[in-house]
Parts: C-alpha cells; sequence; structure tokens
C-alpha cells in the first residue's frame, strides 16, 4: 500500500464471543450460536457482498482523492508522505467516522443495547417477517445487484420462500401445540383433578365436615386451578384454529407470514417494491401459541404432578412446554 509505517495491531483479548451475537474474536468474525438446522450461507452472502461493495467504493474514492492530490508539493516523493498514503489516511478517516453508530464493545443481548441501537437510529426489528423485508430495500438491491450477485426479481423470489417457510415452521408448531395441549395436558391435568376430587370425598367420609374442609383446602384449590387452566387452554386452543383458518385465506406469502408471527397490532408500511398496506386487529398465531405456553406454566409449583404419570412430561412440578423448546417461536422459526 506504500505506507511508510503500518502501526501494531493489538489482537482483541475480550471475551466478546459471549456478549456480541456476531462477534468480532481477534481475526475473524464468528456467528454466535446458530440454531443446528439453520444455515449461514444467506447471511455469509450478504456480508461478502456488502465487503466486497465497499472495497470496490474504497478504491473508487482513493483513486479519486489520488488524482486530486497529485502534483501538490507537500505530497511529494521527498517528503515520504505521497498523494496515496494520504489518500488512503483521509478516506479510512471517513469510513471511520461513518461506522461509528455500528460499533458496540458492551452486551448485545441485553436491553440497554436496544435502547442504544434505537437512540443511534439503528434498526433494531425482530420479528423475522418484518426483517426479511430489508431485502427489498433499494439499497438492498442496488448492493446485489451492483456486485452480480442477484437481481431484484431473484431477491423478491427468494423473499417468497423465506415467507412461505417461516409460515409453514409456525404452522406446524401450533399444530402440535393444539395437540399436545387437548390429548396429553389436559387429559393429564383431568385425570390428576379426578383423583383430587375421590381424596376430598374420602375425606369428608371419614372426619368430621369442619376437619375435612380445612384437610381437603388445599386439593379444592387445585382442583379449581385445574379446572381454570383446562378451561383457558381449550378456549385459546380453538381461537389458536380460528387465527390459523384466518391466516390461510391470505394468499400473499408476506402477509400471511406477518399473520403468523408474534407481532401483532403492528401497522405495516410497503416498502418500495410492494404496493398492498396490510395491518392486523387479530391476535397472531404465534401469539396465540404463547398464550397457551403461559396457560401451562404456574408461578407457585404444583408439587403433586412430580407424583403422576408422566406420558406428556412433567418436571420441577411444571409441564414440560413451560421451557421446551416448542414455545421458541419468533427464533426457532428463524
Amino acid at each position: 500500500m506504500d505506507i511508510p509505517e503500518i502501526p501494531e495491531l493489538l489482537i482483541d483479548n475480550t471475551d466478546r464471543n459471549r456478549t456480541s451475537p456476531f462477534a468480532f474474536t481477534g481475526n475473524r468474525f464468528e456467528f454466535r450460536a446458530v440454531g443446528s438446522e439453520a444455515n449461514c450461507a444467506s447471511a455469509m452472502i450478504t456480508l461478502n457482498a456488502a465487503v466486497a461493495e465497499a472495497l470496490v467504493d474504497f478504491k473508487a474514492r482513493v483513486d479519486k482523492k489520488i488524482a486530486e492530490y497529485e502534483g501538490r508539493p507537500e505530497f511529494g516523493e521527498q517528503t515520504g508522505h505521497t498523494a496515496k498514503f494520504h489518500a488512503i489516511i483521509d478516506v479510512l478517516r471517513e469510513d471511520i467516522k461513518t461506522c461509528k453508530p455500528i460499533r458496540f464493545n458492551g452486551n448485545g443481548y441485553s436491553d440497554e443495547w436496544v435502547e442504544e441501537a434505537t437512540r443511534r437510529g439503528l434498526d433494531v426489528e425482530k420479528s423475522c417477517p418484518i426483517i426479511f423485508e430489508r431485502y427489498l430495500d433499494p439499497a438492498s438491491i442496488k448492493l446485489f445487484e451492483s456486485m452480480g450477485v442477484m437481481t431484484e426479481k431473484e431477491l423478491v423470489a427468494r423473499n417468497e420462500v423465506k415467507w412461505e417457510t417461516y409460515t409453514k415452521k409456525i404452522q406446524i408448531e401450533a399444530r402440535v401445540l393444539g395437540d399436545l395441549s387437548m390429548n396429553h395436558i389436559i387429559p393429564v391435568a383431568t385425570r390428576y383433578q379426578s383423583q383430587l376430587l375421590q381424596n376430598v370425598e374420602n375425606m369428608a367420609e371419614v372426619f368430621p365436615k369442619e376437619k375435612a374442609a380445612k384437610l381437603s383446602a388445599r386439593n379444592l384449590k387445585i382442583i379449581e386451578e385445574i379446572a381454570e387452566r383446562t378451561s383457558k387452554i381449550e378456549t385459546q386452543v380453538e381461537e389458536l384454529v380460528n387465527a390459523r383458518k384466518v391466516a390461510n385465506k391470505i394468499t400473499d406469502e408476506h402477509e400471511k407470514a406477518i399473520a403468523y408471527t408474534t407481532q401483532w397490532n403492528r401497522k405495516w408500511t410497503p416498502s418500495a417494491t410492494r404496493s398492498t398496506n396490510w395491518s392486523s386487529s387479530l391476535m397472531t398465531v404465534a401469539g396465540l401459541c404463547q398464550n397457551i405456553a403461559n396457560s401451562f406454566s404456574s408461578d407457585k409449583p404444583i408439587s403433586d404432578f412430580n407424583s403422576m404419570e408422566k406420558p406428556w412430561g412433567i418436571r420441577d412440578g411444571r409441564p414440560r412446554a413451560n421451557f421446551t423448546p416448542l414455545i421458541r417461536y419468533e427464533r426457532g422459526a428463524c
């Protein structure tokens, strides 16, 4: 590069790979915690195209400044600071200032970073179908087309596949959750409820009325809670089925994916490449799934669950659905 002296570069010795989803660890970037079924190819295509575009732009700006600086006496060969040297340094200064908003050395998983990123004017959207829209931004289309990677039509086609894949994954998880709720969780809960009811009846036969009521108070409370929760789950499963029916009638894959996401009551502003306005007043499929999952859990574990048959699974006094990966709709579907 015809630079007389390159300063010493210190290797980063921090543990950034634990506090950043996309960490720079000394001499490379790393994707952290990519799911077993996930593929980094799309992200790598985008990153490589962005780097290529940045290098092309960097050279063009350096060449322009070299032409501007050549012939100036202060940039002569005898000074040791050539026009090329000053051109490169000036462009690097510009780039360092330009990229400042995206540089962050704190915890990239924290809520504080979301607030800081918002303050810096960065996109903090978390919903997959909405994030996919960024592929069709004018700047993104220009990037891929200028580097000869993909045309606009190819980007649109890939997005259609991404939205359809997202929808089908949520759809499968919703159906499985409904089946587990109605055919496994509720039968186990009602069977346990019947055992408690029998216990209460036996207590009433053995002890005086007041003492039986006192001894059975805890069981009666659990019986009531099971009745409330099973009724709530049945209602929510029915709402989930109806929400899927409504969402499945949507023909546009993009709008259908948004109807399946956890983002709801959100007005959608179309990108320049789309012409349809969409907004939802319905609870979405993934949102209803999350409600059902919340109905499985309890602030106070019911310890008696541990002594029951576990055809579907109970652990630590709570149904396993409280922490199974099945409930991670947004992340899993990405």
